[in-house]
């Protein structure tokens, strides 16, 4: 029993030592996961991402569809543009 009395008494005095250190590096944390939790609302590169794949799908369909159309007209039967998926 005094054991532990003394040993409690003793982790509260090493921590009046360091309260000071401990109390900022606690505030620094806290702050540094708020910030966190905004970075994913100021990352602007998913909004970059889907305009780009959003642009490829209508710019190459409507790409190949007009190079269909030429083939066609100038009588080449043969060639036939597509729209390949991209990797990322």
């Amino acid at each position: 029993m005094l054991q532990k009395q003394f040993n409690e008494l003793d982790a509260r005095v090493r921590l009046s030592q360091v309260k000071d250190a401990v109390i900022t590096a606690v505030g620094r944390l806290s702050h540094q996961a708020k910030l966190t939790r905004c970075l994913n609302a100021v990352k602007t590169n998913a909004i970059s991402l889907k305009a780009s794949e959003l642009a490829e799908k209508v710019v190459s369909k409507e790409l190949a569809a007009a190079l269909n159309r030429e083939f066609k007209a100038l009588g080449v039967g043969a060639p036939q543009c597509f729209v390949a998926e991209s990797l990322g």
